[in-house]
Order: C-alpha cells, then structure tokens, then sequence
C-alpha cells in the first residue's frame, strides 16, 4: 500500500468534517420543526362565515323542543331529556316560541236581554191566553194558509205559540211560529168588530200591535191604527173556535189578555 501525502491527507480530513456537519444540520433542522406550531390552514371568509353559518343553524335546531336525533337534554336538569312540550295536549308555557292558541269563548256574549225604552215584554216567545176564558189565541183549525182566521182554543195547540218582535219604540210583531204569518187586522181597517187574520209580514200599520199592560196581571192588545180599540173574544164566549175581533171600550172581561213566555 502506498503513503499518501500530507495534501492528501488533510484533504480527506476537509471532506469528512464537511460530511459530519451537513449530518449534525439535518438532524437540527428535523428537532426544531417537531417543536414549532403548526399553522392553521388559511380559509376564504366567505368559507368561514358559511362554516359559522352552518354551525349557527346545527345549535338553533337542536333548541326547538329538541332534535331530531333526539338530543334534547338540558343544563338545569343534569342532562336528563326534558319532555317534549305537546301543543295538543295545552302544556306550552309562556316562553315558548310558538304562538299561543286562542281560548275558546264560552257563555252568552250578549248576556241578558235589555229591555228598550218603552219596551214592556222582551223578544221571545209567548202564548196568549185570555183573562177570563183562559183559553188562547189560535188559528182556526190550525191552518197554516193567509186569510185564515184566529179564533180562541186550547193552548197547547201547536198555533198558540207566538213570536213577538218589539219595535218602532212602541209597537210589537205577533209572528205565529207554526204558520210562519204574522197577526193582522183582516180588513186592514181599525174598526170595531173587525176579524183578525194572518198574512206575510210587509211591516204595515195593520200588522202592528200595543201591548198595554196593567197592575191585574193583564194586557189590553191595541191595533197601532186606532188605541181606542182592543182585542176581543166574540161575545166573551167561553167556547173554544169563539171568533176574535176588535171592540171598543175596552174594559170587558174579554179584552184582557196575558202574556205567557214559553222556553
């Protein structure tokens, strides 16, 4: 083997010291990199405002009576799943978010009738029976044709049952409820003895009534076309079909009548 020479010696020694610091660099390099932080990846901010988005939308369906999945726990009961609120069943509270359901409105909304003025009977139903034959006004063998006329007979008689209307401040419609016509002076004349019949209501003058009440318990019935006369029963029959008409001076046992309010 032959020597080398000191030049090539020392070059050798140059090589191996460059080799052993490239080595010691590396391992350096790999030592600092594990020890630094690693950077976060850089987003768009329309990608990050999409991303919160998103996660804002997650939270506030997970709020509302609950999730889908199921996950409907609560901070204030230690984490166990507080009962879905069921609208049906009237068990939401006041800080629901839901809108609140009307309460059904219960009982009259008009309550008691009010009398007006000069009003002495309110609207409703009666029969009227007469004072001293204590029979009814009907219509003559329960006819339910115009023209037909009323006579006095049983009260339960399916005709008996009238449905006064007050108005005009004075006056009263005598609707009959079976026959669907209403009370009128046959010959549309204010005269005495004249007969009383039915007909559709046109809201004439013949077809109005007063009402006059007295302290007996009674009322005198007046056609609003002349208050000197009143209902009548022919001849203060006692008889049932006994004919109904107008008389003058109204003071007969006859003429007075009562109002009986049925339900």
């Amino acid at each position: 083997m032959s020597r080398m020479s000191g030049a090539e010696r020392q070059a050798r020694a140059k090589r191996r010291l460059l080799c052993f610091g490239l080595i010691g660099l590396v391992s350096f390099s790999t030592s600092c990199s594990n020890q630094l932080p690693k950077a976060a990846p850089i987003t768009k901010s329309g990608d990050a405002s999409a991303d919160q988005a998103s996660e804002v939308s997650k939270t506030k369906a997970g709020t509302d009576y609950g999730s889908k999945s199921g996950d409907n726990s609560s901070a204030d009961n230690g984490g166990t799943p507080s009962p879905m609120p069921n609208p049906s069943s009237g068990d939401m509270t006041a800080g629901d978010e839901s809108p609140s359901r009307p309460e059904p409105i219960t009982g009259s909304p008009s309550g008691e009738e009010e009398l007006q003025a000069g009003q002495a009977f309110k609207n409703g139903f009666y029969s009227i029976r007469n004072f001293y034959t204590e029979k009814c006004l009907i219509v003559r063998d329960q006819k339910r044709d115009v023209g037909a006329e009323y006579v006095q007979g049983p009260c339960d008689s399916p005709t008996a049952r009238f449905q006064i209307s007050f108005m005009d401040g004075k006056y009263y419609r005598l609707h009959n409820h079976a026959t669907q016509l209403a009370m009128q002076i046959k010959s549309q004349l204010a005269l005495s003895e004249a007969r009383i019949d039915q007909d559709e209501y046109r809201a004439r003058n013949h077809q109005k009534w007063v009402l006059e009440p007295h302290a007996g318990g009674f009322v005198f019935i007046k056609p609003a076309l002349n208050e000197a006369l009143c209902l009548d029963v022919g001849f203060g029959s006692k008889e049932n079909n006994a004919f109904i008409q107008l008389w003058k001076d109204c003071s007969a046992p006859g003429q007075k009548w009562v109002m009986i309010e049925l339900n």
